[in-house]
This record gives structure tokens, sequence and C-alpha cells, in this order.
């Protein structure tokens, strides 16, 4: 992602669209503080992971959520906090830890 071009993108426009799998969500924390009244929204899928992002955008800053539902494991201990069931599941680091849990 160039940050440059997205900036000068983001001093154009009101609302800035991503594709939550492919962008830097640390940057977007930037430009949250940056431009405060600038709409960073996540572009449209039909997924389970759009409709979570969708709900959480409303509930965080859209750059928080995105940091969360990238990194899958972080997803599901969030989801359990608040008592959404879900298979079990376990952190995956490395290859050596996803054979000692198969």
């Amino acid at each position: 992602m160039d940050e440059e071009k997205i900036l000068q993108l983001a001093n154009i426009v009101d609302v800035l669209t991503v594709e939550i799998e492919h962008v830097n969500a640390d940057f977007l924390l930037q430009l949250e503080t940056m431009m405060p009244n600038l709409i960073i929204h996540p572009a449209r899928t039909h997924s389970l992971t759009y409709s979570l992002t969708y709900l959480l955008t409303y509930l965080f800053a859209v750059a928080r959520t995105l940091l969360l539902i990238q990194d899958k494991y972080k997803q599901k201990q969030y989801l359990q906090t608040h008592h959404i069931a879900l298979p079990e599941f376990m952190d995956v680091p490395d290859i050596a830890t996803a054979h000692e849990g198969a």
C-alpha cells in the first residue's frame, strides 16, 4: 500500500473505502488521528467477516476493528469474550504448533 497516495486521496475525499484484508490498519489508525472528519468504511463483501466489520465500525474506530479482524486468533478471543458461540480454537503462531494441535 502506497501510504503517500492514500494520504493524497484522503485529503480530497470525505469517505475512504478500504478492502479489509489488504490494508495497513496501523496507517489507517494514523489517518483517523490526523483526519478525524474522514469516514473510513470497509468495502462491501458478502461474508461473515464483512458483517462483523460492518457491525464493529459502529462501535469502534475502523482501524482498530481492522487490526482485530486481521488477526483471526484475536478476533475469536474477542468474540468469545462477548459470549459468541464458537468452535474450539487455539493460537497457532507457527507450523510446529499447528502439528501439535492436529
